[in-house]
């Protein structure tokens, strides 16, 4: 069967000036499927993703990245549903700051 499938679009920042990461690894996870989907953000910070499954995503940084810099940065959980208006997610911001 087709299955619709949606995108998702951010930008990953860096410390209190929102200064762009460039070249960090996003991870992008269905969380009733567990698949994994890797991102690597463009100079400019911003990264994207189509074809994405409907259901609920996590985004994360990879940890093992996160390590290596001794930075912290949150996950952000959304839903991608092609049934909505868009099926795009757009205006994703994941934010790294150093303690």
């Amino acid at each position: 069967p087709l299955v619709m499938a949606g995108g998702v679009s951010g930008q990953v920042v860096f410390g209190e000036g929102e200064r762009s990461a460039a070249g960090v690894p996003v991870f992008i996870e269905h969380e009733e499927t567990r698949a994994v989907v890797h991102a690597v953000t463009f100079s400019d910070g911003e990264f994207y993703v189509f074809g994405l499954r409907p259901g609920t995503y996590t985004l994360t940084i990879q940890s093992e990245y996160l390590d290596r810099i001794q930075g912290i940065a949150e996950s952000v959980t959304l839903r991608v549903d092609p049934a909505a208006a868009s099926v795009m997610v757009e205006g994703i911001v994941l934010r790294i700051s150093v303690p």
